[in-house]
């Protein structure tokens, strides 16, 4: 933990934003089944679950996109396997998504220090409503902002801003706990103090980052709780 991140959360915080795919949720073995299955009805090879895991960020079109890339396959095929991943995806959003270690014990504890939270994430909104309601965790959260087609996707600060609004805080009041550089790069860029847990599904060099906290998983996030003073 660094000491500029150290001052940045002492005193001031009132309030905390989260993402969701690999921070809250471990997502993806349904979204890796969605995309292969899309893929497989459009002729093409389908892509081992590890791959995919790597693949994951900025949202259903972004891995489309990038799987496309990966299998070789035309880029003509954009649209049509973003409509049918969405569709599948749709219907097996939360089967076999699970809580990341250590969120349900957060959760509690941030509650109980009567911080709102919001959800900021680039998927679907429908769908993550969907997803924290299926793994009793919605009634944590105060708002949850997601793609929207009037909103810009992290790693543009907007998402963050406006969630930050959605619970009552400015962007100087609040922490985001994220897993990425998207995630990173958003909350350097909205003025918030990042916190970037290890455990997610970026597969790069986590000090590049320049996040406020590297921890390793969400109960890393505990020792963390005695620094936030309500404001």
């Amino acid at each position: 933990m660094s000491e500029v991140g150290k001052d940045r959360l002492r005193g001031n915080i009132n309030g905390m934003l989260f993402d969701l795919d690999g921070t809250l949720v471990d997502t993806s073995p349904d979204i890796a089944k969605a995309l292969n299955t899309a893929l497989r009805e459009a002729g093409q090879v389908t892509l081992p679950f590890a791959d995919v895991t790597m693949m994951i960020g900025g949202g259903i079109p972004s891995l489309v996109a990038r799987a496309i890339e990966r299998v070789g396959a035309s880029k003509s095929l954009q649209d049509t396997l973003v409509d049918r991943m969405f569709h599948h995806y749709g219907n097996g959003f939360c089967v076999n998504s699970r809580l990341m270690a250590g969120v349900p014990e957060c959760l509690f504890a941030l509650k109980r220090l009567g911080l709102p939270m919001a959800v900021c994430t680039n998927k679907d909104q429908v769908i993550a409503e969907k997803i924290i309601g299926a793994l009793g965790i919605n009634h944590y959260f105060v708002a949850l902002v997601g793609q929207q087609p009037d909103v810009p996707k992290k790693p543009d600060p907007t998402m963050l801003t406006l969630a930050a609004e959605r619970i009552g805080c400015t962007t100087d009041t609040v922490v985001l706990v994220g897993d990425s550089d998207v995630d990173a790069t958003a909350a350097r860029a909205a003025g918030i103090p990042s916190v970037i847990v290890r455990n997610g599904y970026f597969f790069g060099n986590y000090e590049s980052l320049c996040a406020d906290f590297l921890i390793d998983d969400m109960a890393g996030l505990m020792p963390l709780l005695p620094t936030l003073n309500l404001v």
